[in-house]
């Protein structure tokens, strides 16, 4: 077996099947196979650079003890060819020195470098070996030979590559099985928060139970009705001021006033004020229509008793006292649970949305997680 062997590609072992609680081991158990194939890889690699710089060491002795002057042929073709031939040489130090100092770690990267540093050897020495060979085609075959024989090996191992391709897979089914950890745990937060919104809205409803037996019991106490009561006659106390101030109105002859008044464009302005907003024109000032009535001559006594009696109602309803509307404040906080239960229920609905988006995004590399699986002829058991 050619030390090369290990990595071509094997015959397909028996169907295996990974539970998929189990697949974060199954990926370890293969990483760490994958990591000792990896470090024979890189042994052999190592190997086989050994062995081509060796040879190729051995190949530059070889060609820097040819003797052009040996050679028939004209100077100045001997003077091409000696001056190509040291190119040639150094070129060859060069790919020496690069392969020498290659970083053997992942194999796609070394591969690739290796790739990388023969295209430029080729690149930069290929002029100068054909004008080399002119003269000493012989002893360049050598190098062609020792070059082509690592190419072929190295051709070998990378075309049919078990290791390389199996590891692109499980590197992609880490990463996926990895974004599938990140969608579980952004699963188990949005479920974590629909029961905190469940919470919520179970403590709020409660809130709201409560403070409608707090409502009732305030309806039904003793106090309350009291309240209820005094409201009442407040009430009734503020119906029977506006009537008084509308019979005072009404015995007031307006047009006596205005005959009066009117070529005393002052007077005749608060006449017009008392006449057009009388309520609110008495409440601000009852004392200076007392004195337009009395220059005017109109009989006070009956307009006298009814602004005696507004003012005693007045006092009346200003003196009454009602008690905070603690039921007022309830049914506040009630409409406050109630927006706030609508902000949970928009927020629910939401969240609800991420789980049928994450759950679609589950599906999707789940799915990919099997296919790539099966590509290494693994079955994913649920």
């Amino acid at each position: 077996m050619g030390i090369f062997d290990f990595f071509k590609k094997k015959k397909p072992e028996e169907s295996k099947v990974v539970n998929f609680e189990e697949l974060s081991i199954f990926l370890s158990e293969k990483q760490k196979e994958q990591e000792q194939e990896k470090q024979i890889f890189s042994k052999n690699i190592k190997q086989l650079i050994f062995e081509l710089t060796t040879n190729l060491r051995e190949d530059i002795k070889t060609l820097e003890e040819i003797n052009l002057d040996e050679k028939k042929e004209q100077e100045r073709i001997k003077l091409i060819v000696q001056e190509n031939l040291g190119n040639y040489i150094h070129y060859i130090q060069i790919l020496i020195e690069d392969l020498r100092k290659l970083e053997l770690k992942e194999p796609e990267e070394i591969i690739r470098n290796i790739h990388i540093i023969f295209n430029n050897f080729d690149k930069k020495s290929r002029l100068s070996f054909e004008k080399a060979t002119i003269l000493i085609g012989k002893e360049l075959g050598k190098i062609v030979k020792d070059i082509a024989d690592f190419s072929g090996e190295f051709k070998s191992l990378t075309e049919n590559n078990s290791l390389i391709i199996n590891l692109k897979i499980i590197s992609l089914i880490q990463n996926k099985n990895n974004e599938l950890n990140s969608i579980n745990q952004t699963d188990l937060g949005i479920k974590e928060e629909l029961n905190n919104i469940e919470q919520k809205t179970n403590e709020i409803n409660k809130k709201i139970h409560d403070i409608k037996e707090d409502i009732e019991k305030i309806r039904k106490s003793k106090k309350y009705q009291s309240k209820l009561k005094k409201e009442q006659e407040l009430e009734s106390k503020k119906q029977e001021l506006i009537k008084l101030i509308y019979q005072l109105k009404e015995s007031i002859d307006f047009k006596i006033l205005a005959n009066f008044y009117h070529n005393n464009e002052k007077e005749m302005k608060i006449v017009k004020q008392y006449r057009d907003n009388f309520q609110e024109a008495l409440q601000e000032d009852k004392t200076r229509l007392i004195e337009l009535i009395e220059k005017a001559n109109v009989d006070m006594k009956s307009i006298l008793k009814q602004i005696e009696e507004i003012e005693t109602k007045t006092n009346q309803i200003r003196e009454t006292k009602i008690e905070k509307d603690e039921i007022k404040d309830l049914e506040e906080q009630m409409k406050s649970c109630g927006m706030n239960l609508i902000h949970l229920a928009n927020e629910k609905e939401r969240e609800l949305k991420r789980i049928e988006k994450i759950k679609k995004d589950k599906e999707a590399v789940v799915n990919l997680i099997e296919k790539e699986l099966k590509k290494l002829n693994v079955d994913l058991e649920f």
